[in-house]
C-alpha cells in the first residue's frame, strides 16, 4: 500500500517521522515524504495513494509574537490547489491519518477540521507540558482501537480543540496535572467516499516507540485505507 507523508516544522520530526515511515513499513504500507507541503501536494493530485498522513506543523505562525523569528522559515498556509489536492484525494476514497501537531496546521482552511476532525483554536486549545498522560481505550472493539489496552506515556494531551460533529471519539487522553480527559483518538466516515483518522499524541521519539501507539498508528492507517487490518 503506498503512503505519502506530509512533515516539517518546529518540532521533533527528525526522530518522529522516521520511526512512523518504519512502522509503516513493518505493516506493508510504503510510504514516500515530503518536508515542503506544496510538492507534496501536487505529488498526492498527480499520482494514486490509498493514504495521506500529515505529520507537521505548519501554521501561520501570527498570533503570537514569540513565533515571530519562526516565521520566516515555517510560517504558512495552504495554496488552493493543496487544498484541492487534499480534498481530491479524500474524495477519491483515499485514506486520511493526521497525527498530534495536524489539527494547529492549515490554519487558514476552515474545510481542514471537517477532513480531520478536529482542529486548534487559538486562545481556547491548550495543553499542559509535556509530562505523563494517560491514555484510556474507549471503544475496544473498534478496528482502530482492537487490541490495544488504555496506557501511559510522556507526552500532550490536547484539550477545547475544535471537534467536528461527525467525528467518533475512540480514546480520550489526561494529563496527570489534569482532572478532565481529551479526545484522543477520532475517526470519520466522511460525506465523500473518504475516511479519516486523527490521533492526538505523538510529541516525541518515546510515545513513537510505545507498542500501542504503534498498534494504534498501523490500525489507523489501515482503516483509513479500507485495507484488512
Amino acid at each position: 500500500m503506498r503512503n505519502l507523508v506530509l512533515t516539517g516544522g518546529p518540532h521533533p520530526f527528525d526522530e518522529t517521522t522516521p520511526r512512523l515511515v518504519r512502522m509503516l513499513a513493518d505493516a506493508g504500507i510504503e510510504s514516500t515524504v515530503f518536508d515542503d507541503i506544496e510538492r507534496g501536494a501536487q505529488a498526492l493530485a498527480e499520482t494514486s495513494c490509498e493514504l495521506l498522513t500529515v505529520h507537521c506543523l505548519r501554521w501561520t505562525m501570527v498570533q503570537s509574537p514569540k513565533y515571530a523569528p519562526l516565521r520566516d522559515t515555517w510560517g504558512y498556509s495552504p495554496s488552493e490547489a493543496t487544498r484541492a489536492a487534499i480534498a481530491g484525494h479524500v474524495a477519491r476514497g483515499g485514506g486520511l491519518l493526521g497525527l498530534h501537531t495536524a489539527a494547529i496546521s492549515f490554519d487558514t482552511w476552515p474545510a481542514w477540521r471537517d477532513l480531520l476532525g478536529a482542529s486548534w483554536t487559538w486562545g481556547v486549545s491548550r495543553h499542559e507540558r509535556l509530562g505523563r498522560i494517560d491514555v484510556t481505550i474507549d471503544a475496544p472493539q473498534h478496528p482502530v482501537t482492537r487490541g490495544v489496552a488504555s496506557f501511559e506515556c510522556d507526552d500532550e494531551a490536547y484539550g477545547a480543540m475544535d471537534v467536528s460533529a461527525s467525528a467518533v471519539v475512540l480514546a480520550h487522553a489526561r494529563a496527570r496535572t489534569e482532572v478532565h480527559a481529551h479526545p484522543a483518538v477520532l475517526v470519520q466516515d466522511l460525506p465523500s467516499r473518504g475516511r479519516s483518522a486523527y490521533i492526538t499524541i505523538g510529541h516525541g521519539a518515546s510515545t513513537f516507540d510505545h507498542p500501542s501507539l504503534r498498534r494504534l498508528v498501523t490500525q489507523a492507517a489501515a482503516w483509513c485505507s479500507r485495507r484488512p487490518g
